[in-house]
């Protein structure tokens, strides 16, 4: 059953073992190849080890499966496109959510795609946010690239 198959999942995953976890979710997801807690652990695993084309399928399947999920698989789905050096992909996940907490990974990703004007203007959206010294020198070096 779906429940005995989540204990199951989860008392694996306290076990620290990852070859056991593994193989533990490679066989739920071959009897059930949307199971959502299966989903999860195979993405964790993917970001373990830094399996981000691994790690990009999985959150991709677990969205469909769990749409309870989406916001926190969409914001997992943009860093592993950073990680496998796909920005304009992260890029796109960070636009599907809140741009009060992606706005910054959203300036960056739009200056090092060479569109400095739409990382103006999302910065200008957001100046009132808190900065560090390191971003005020980088937010100079956008606004002149922008012109």
């Amino acid at each position: 059953s779906p429940a005995q198959r989540a204990r199951w999942l989860g008392l694996l995953a306290q076990s620290r073992d990852g070859a056991a976890r593994q193989s533990a979710v490679d066989a739920v997801l071959a009897r059930a190849p949307a199971d959502p807690v299966a989903l999860r652990h195979a993405l964790s695993l993917a970001e373990e080890r830094q399996a981000w084309t691994q790690a990009i399928d999985v959150a991709q399947r677990l969205m469909t499966a769990d749409p309870s999920t989406a916001r926190e698989t969409r914001w997992r789905l943009a860093q592993a496109h950073e990680a496998a050096g796909t920005p304009a992909e992260a890029l796109r996940a960070y636009e599907a959510l809140d741009e009060t907490t992606t706005w910054a990974r959203r300036v960056a990703l739009l200056s090092m795609l060479g569109r400095p004007r739409e990382a103006v203007d999302v910065w200008m959206r957001h100046e009132a946010e808190p900065v560090s010294t390191a971003d005020r020198a980088r937010r100079a070096e956008l606004f002149q690239r922008a012109g």
